[in-house]
Formats: C-alpha cells, structure tokens, sequence
C-alpha cells in the first residue's frame, strides 16, 4: 500500500533562490525517503502530491509544516492507495522570474499536462489533477484570489 498525501500552500517571502533551494531539498529528501509524487509551482502557491511508506510522508509533510517558505499549508487529501500513481518525483515550475541552473528537470507545461492526461484515475489523482488545472487556469480560484493585487 501506498500513502498518499496532496497538499497545497502558498509561498511565503520566497526570492527565486529560495525556490531552487526548497526544489533541491525535496529531491534529496524525496530520494532518500523513497517518496515519490509532483510538486508544481505557480504564482506564488506549491501544490504537491507525495506517496510512499506513511511515516516517510508524514514527516516530509512536518517539515513542510516547520519551514517559514511555507504559509496557509492545507491538507487537500491522505489516505492508502494500492496504486502507485507517480513512478518517479516530477517537477514543475511557473514563474516568471528566472530560476538559474539547469532547467532541464522541471517540466514545461505541455510535459506537465502529458503527464496529468497519462496518469490514473484514482481519486486522489483526480483530485490533484483538478488543483493543477485549477492553477494553471486563469479564471480559476488561484487567479481570482490574486488579480487585484
């Protein structure tokens, strides 16, 4: 069984570097952990969905909670799943400032939506899958929240 976790929370004064800097830090301890999933960012929110054992999930989720890059952290879904939805981590990035490095492993957004139109059908994918679609939508709840700023 996996454990499945989607959560979404806003960035919280974060500059480019502090993007690249939370990308590289969930690789490693994704990798290390055997925890798989997506993690997307756009317009300031990280939406994530990670699976594996559930104390390896949980505890990615407590340091998401303790880091100060974090702000509104919710919850959108746990629980078991015997699918595995993501094989590997996959990353998107959406911003309009340049993140610097190698670029090569975020997906653009033809890769993500390949990605998303590709994958299961489970609920938790479905719930996921309607949050990104939600942000990458203008019109959308994300766009709406911050248009007049």
């Amino acid at each position: 069984m996996y454990y499945q976790m989607i959560l979404r929370s806003e960035a919280f004064n974060v500059s480019d570097k502090s993007i690249r800097d939370i990308f590289n830090t969930l690789k490693r301890l994704n990798k290390a952990n055997n925890i798989s999933g997506c993690l997307v960012f756009k317009d300031g929110y990280f939406l994530q969905f990670l699976e594996g054992v559930r104390h390896e999930v949980e505890d990615i989720f407590f340091t998401i909670q303790d880091d100060n890059r974090h702000d509104n952290i919710e919850l959108l879904y746990q629980g078991e799943s015997a699918e595995q939805i993501f094989t590997e981590w996959k990353m998107a990035y959406f911003y309009q400032l340049e993140v610097g490095g190698n670029t090569d492993e975020f997906l653009n957004r033809y890769e993500l939506e390949l990605l998303m139109e590709n994958c299961s059908k489970s609920f938790s994918f479905k719930i996921f899958n309607w949050h990104v679609h939600e942000l990458l939508s203008e019109g959308s709840f994300y766009y709406n929240k911050f248009k007049d700023y």
